[in-house]
């Protein structure tokens, strides 16, 4: 039946060629130019879905490329269309080029012409139906869309207008054109709604960087943002904590003497300790009070620790957070950091766990994550409206990772990454279990006795609050925020690359 329906398209295709029906090669030509156009589109729309990588000219409102982009509709059986559209436009490109370097009315000419016929109504049927799409479910249009769509539809009107094969055999290419479009709308009409992520763009903002410097007293002092930079958002303080190994501060110990020379020179001291250390830092044989007289020598030498920080920007540095106090993966200094919220039970943030695991497999030392664990829970997180009993138990595996933390954040690494095993989340007496094989049963129970892992829970949803609460998970940079699920760990380290501080 095949052979039959090919050798009677050649024959017919042959009596049109010989009736002079045929255009030539100018017209070919012409065709070339939106085939170009609407290639060159369509490959940075599909370098542009693979990697996830910002779309350039097209913010929000009515013409909203991510929107679209990230719609199930821009996708066929997990290929993103921009790839579909390419291969047609390189197809006429191709047979383009066929009739350009054969005979006129030849067998291969003709044969060439029926590729640019069929591949010509694929594109312009494409067009109608994915502006479609966008006018009547998306509700956003694609301009880069808009223009590819354009030119399919141009090369379809002068095919229509110039007619290079009677109705006869353009009907039957016509017909397959529609045929393999319905195809395509058929498998996105009944696929699943995709777990949708958004791109939220900040404006950076741009502040000054002052040097936090803390003087030793009696007195603990609560871990306040720095008075001319209000957007560091800082850990808890807790009065019953210890410097932890990850917070890896570089001190740097001077005499009174050089203290009181800044302070002459009008150097502004801010006061300021670690976030999780509640005692003065001293040396062995340091004094436990500062004296002096005006003109006198301290009777007892007494070193001030310089602590350095490293601020992480989130919101376009509308909001700072210090690296070293909070539950880290990977190392402080690390060359890319960013910013996870995520819940334990929330599938969603299962998946995207997965991305972030490959990404860190990629791109090794040079990345680290602020893990920071918000409950989706009423009990914990008063943002939360309803109950769900996959939730039931977030607050306190919420509590148990943080405690993991301050105890070892080592193996708080170990504890986070077995939370991810698998499909489905452990029971909160099977992470237990885990951790106090990890971390030790009795330094566990104590720490979950005290009011800090709490506190952290606390500071996690008013984070939370200020980026705007919604779903989760969220990946926080500097100048970009992703909300929702994330899945394709290529993709999230291009987006690191591109976004992370």
């Amino acid at each position: 039946m095949s052979s039959v329906t090919n050798e009677s398209f050649s024959q017919q295709g042959a009596s049109s060629a010989q009736s002079g029906r045929l255009p030539g090669f100018r017209f070919a030509a012409l065709l070339a130019i939106p085939s170009l156009v609407a290639l060159l589109v369509s490959a940075y729309l599909s370098y542009v879905a693979i990697t996830s990588s910002k779309i350039a000219g097209c913010g929000g409102g009515l013409f909203n490329c991510e929107h679209v982009l990230n719609s199930k509709w821009s996708t066929f059986i997990g290929i993103p269309v921009g790839v579909l559209a390419a291969a047609t436009y390189v197809g006429l490109l191709a047979a383009i080029g066929v009739v350009a370097k054969t005979p006129a009315h030849s067998r291969l000419n003709c044969a060439a012409w029926m590729g640019i016929n069929l591949l010509g109504f694929s594109a312009g049927l494409a067009a109608i139906w994915f502006i479609s799409l966008q006018v009547f479910l998306i509700g956003h249009l694609c301009p880069y869309c808009l223009v590819a769509h354009g030119c399919g539809l141009l090369i379809t009107g002068a095919l229509l207008i110039r007619r290079p094969f009677s109705f006869r055999i353009s009907a039957p290419m016509a017909g397959l054109a529609a045929s393999g479009l319905a195809v395509i709308a058929l498998v996105q009409v009944t696929s699943p709604d995709p777990i949708p992520f958004s791109i939220e763009r900040h404006d950076i903002m741009v502040t000054p960087n002052h040097p936090v410097i803390a003087i030793p007293g009696d007195t603990p002092v609560f871990g306040a943002p720095i008075e001319e930079d209000e957007s560091v958002f800082d850990a808890p303080f807790d009065d019953a904590s210890v410097i932890r190994a990850n917070s890896d501060l570089q001190a740097s110990l001077k005499g009174w003497s050089d203290f009181l020379a800044m302070s002459q020179s009008g150097l502004l001291i801010s006061v300021m300790v670690a976030p999780q250390e509640s005692v003065p830092l001293k040396t062995a044989g340091q004094s436990e009070s500062l004296e002096s007289a005006e003109g006198q020598e301290p009777k007892a030498t007494q070193e001030e620790v310089v602590l350095e920080r490293r601020l992480i920007s989130i919101r376009g540095g509308a909001v700072k957070l210090d690296v070293k106090q909070w539950p880290l993966l990977g190392q402080p200094d690390a060359k890319h950091v960013f910013v996870e919220m995520f819940d334990y039970a929330c599938p969603h943030c299962r998946n995207t766990h997965n991305a972030i695991r490959e990404a860190r497999q990629t791109m090794g030392a040079d990345l680290a994550i602020i893990v920071l664990p918000v409950p989706l829970n009423i009990n914990c997180n008063s943002t939360v409206q309803n109950r769900d009993i996959k939730f039931a138990e977030s607050c306190e595996l919420s509590r148990l990772a943080v405690a993991c933390w301050r105890l070892d954040p080592a193996r708080f690494c170990e504890f986070h990454e077995w939370m991810f095993q698998g499909v489905s989340v452990p029971s909160y007496a099977a992470a237990k279990q885990q951790a106090d094989s990890l971390i030790g049963k009795e330094a566990l129970d104590a720490e979950l006795a005290k009011s800090a892992c709490g506190q952290y829970i606390s500071k996690h949803v008013e984070l939370y609050k200020r980026v705007g609460q919604g779903s989760v998970p969220k990946l926080l940079f500097p100048g970009t925020s992703v909300e929702g699920e994330y899945s394709s760990g290529a993709s999230l380290v291009n987006l690191i690359l591109r976004e992370a501080n």
